[in-house]
Formats: C-alpha cells, sequence, structure tokens
C-alpha cells in the first residue's frame, strides 16, 4: 500500500451505484479513502463506506467512516488491497 499512497494525502475511491448515495453531499460518490498515517493507532488505514437512510424521506447518505472505535475506520483488508489495485492498475472507482 505504501507504495502507491501518497503519505501526504488520502487516496479515495469513488462508486458510480445509484443506491449509495442519493443526497446533494458526497455526489461525486466518493466510498472509500486509504491512509498511511496513524489513525487511531491504525497505520496503515482505510477508511470504510457508511450508509444511512432518512426514515423521513428515504433519502440515502453516503459517505466514509471516520471513528475507528465503531469499525468505520480500519487497517486494510484483503478486499480493501484489491479495490486500490484494481484502482490503480484497472481504472476503477474514478470519479
Amino acid at each position: 500500500m505504501k507504495d502507491h499512497v501518497s503519505p501526504d494525502s488520502e487516496t479515495t475511491l469513488h462508486t458510480k451505484s445509484p443506491g449509495f448515495n442519493t443526497s446533494k453531499k458526497n455526489s461525486d460518490g466518493q466510498f472509500k479513502r486509504y491512509g498511511l498515517d496513524s489513525h487511531g493507532g491504525i497505520s496503515p488505514h482505510v477508511h470504510q463506506p457508511t450508509r444511512n437512510i432518512s426514515p423521513k424521506d428515504g433519502t440515502i447518505y453516503g459517505g466514509q467512516g471516520t471513528k475507528t472505535k465503531n469499525g468505520e475506520v480500519t487497517s486494510p483488508s484483503n478486499k480493501d488491497i484489491k479495490q486500490l489495485y484494481d484502482h490503480i492498475y484497472n481504472g476503477k472507482y474514478n470519479p
């Protein structure tokens, strides 16, 4: 991961899936961020996708997690590394 993620900024992945987010916020479809620095003691780390649905109007709010204590920010899993590989080498998950 350290060869493909800048130590100075996080690398973002995007989705075009209409079911991920229907709100005006995060309209670019950003769903995951990779960072090399420490986040809550985890280095490297991944901000995992979050999705909440409004009970009032059904609006879907998709974004990335911010906390380690609830599993929204984790160490990279095999799936995370595969998605990063697909982003870098296969052109997937671009805005």
